[in-house]
């Protein structure tokens, strides 16, 4: 999974397409977790290049698995975390907060923790963007009851730029637009710039759709 997601935020499309060739031909049908290896290369896949690369199978492949396990640890969070841009609102909304349920006796290990807290971002901003204001403070609680770190930078800014989306998608606060470029100049400013280049992506889209 670590190679998957470093060819993945690297933008590595060449490097996906080489790894979905070689997992392909050892994923062995009876084999869950080598086939659902290769599902989620091909969803990372359809996520760069904007092309659906899996199939309907493969998606009720992953949610049965997924709800058949009792106790979702970083695997299946991991595994959660990149499907959830290919559910339908009503589906990924069910099972992110099945998801906070599940998780919510051993959130406190650091690694689930930070995971978590990228995902219950990631679907709060995903409901800015349908303007789907109920579930979008929804996922504001569940962030505000993290109680970040200081050591949890990125997760403190993903959260504050998120809410400056809210105040300006919802509210329509000017201001909004202002603090969310310094966050990106912050951030440029101490070479975090893929960071940047995400949070610059995600201002022009929301400006985009306004206009």
């Amino acid at each position: 999974m670590g190679k998957i997601q470093t060819l993945f935020y690297s933008k590595d499309v060449a490097g996906l397409n080489k790894l979905l060739i070689v997992q392909k031909e050892k994923t062995d049908e009876l084999n869950i977790f080598k086939r659902l290896n290769t599902i989620i290369i091909k969803i990372y896949l359809g996520n760069l290049t904007n092309k659906k690369t899996h199939s309907e199978e493969d998606m009720e492949f992953v949610i049965d698995y997924l709800m058949k396990v009792d106790h979702w640890g970083e695997y299946e969070l991991l595994i959660f975390s990149n499907l959830l841009s290919s559910l339908n609102h009503e589906m990924s909304m069910m099972l992110l907060k099945e998801m906070n349920r599940r998780t919510d006796l051993y959130r406190e290990i650091s690694k689930n923790r930070r995971i978590i807290a990228s995902m219950n971002v990631n679907a709060f901003i995903m409901c800015i963007e349908r303007n789907k204001w109920l579930d979008a403070h929804y996922f504001e609680k569940q962030l505000e009851m993290t109680f970040f770190k200081e050591t949890e930078i990125y997760e403190r800014y993903y959260f504050y730029f998120a809410k400056q989306m809210l105040s300006y998608k919802k509210d329509g606060e000017d201001n909004a637009i202002i603090e969310m470029k310094k966050i990106i100049a912050g951030l440029k400013m101490v070479d975090c710039h893929n960071i940047a280049s995400s949070f610059e992506e995600e201002l022009s889209k929301m400006l985009g759709s306004d206009s």
